[in-house]
């Protein structure tokens, strides 16, 4: 019996849909401006493909920049922005976009929460799923980081590790539970479809 629901591949947005920067100090982080965005080759196409192969797109994405003081909420709005717009301008659109704001550390008191929805805990996906009428059972999760292939295991789904500058070692993915590494979503994208 096929579970009921759309099944669904959740996507982490920096190291899959977009670049990482290089901050001196600070290492690979999220883009805080919109000069700073650039889509990540086979971004586009991969997410292209997964909606034509009817899976639901849905971006999961940890966004603590405001939290740790680096940028404001405007900037981060403006970044969530440009890259739903240079998706939409390469022919590939998104079914869901959710965003975690908060860091346990953060050093404005607001956003200062040990919350469920930050990855490596489920709760954007499951929020997703609850909202979009999502199948957990059929659904994917690709990432880039270690706290990605943890949430798929929590939330229930399977992942795949894409290769970025932050990305665990292949065999630490494997033992974090990484149906596959690959190089961009559209690789993922193949191997998801190829497994139906």
């Amino acid at each position: 019996m096929v579970p009921a629901g759309r099944p669904a591949v959740f996507i982490d947005r920096d190291g899959v849909l977009n670049a990482l920067v290089r901050r001196p100090g600070r290492g690979w982080d999220s883009p805080y401006r919109v000069e700073e965005v650039a889509l990540l080759p086979g971004a586009a196409e991969g997410l292209a493909r997964l909606r034509k192969a009817g899976y639901a797109a849905v971006l999961v994405s940890n966004q603590p920049g405001q939290a740790k003081g680096f940028c404001e909420r405007a900037d981060l709005d403006a970044v969530h922005a440009a890259i739903a717009d240079r998706l939409s301008d390469a022919g590939a659109g998104l079914d869901g976009t959710y965003y975690c704001y908060h860091h346990p550390d953060a050093v404005l008191d607001a956003l200062r929460v040990a919350c469920d929805c930050r990855k490596p805990r489920a709760g954007l996906i499951r929020q997703a799923a609850g909202e979009l009428g999502l199948s957990m059972e059929r659904s994917y999760l690709v990432g880039d980081r270690a706290i990605d292939l943890e949430a798929a295991r929590h939330a229930g789904c399977a992942s795949l590790l894409v290769r970025s500058a932050v990305s665990p070692a292949s065999q630490e993915a494997v033992q974090l539970g990484a149906l596959a590494i690959v190089s961009d979503l559209a690789d993922a994208a193949a191997v998801i479809i190829g497994r139906e």
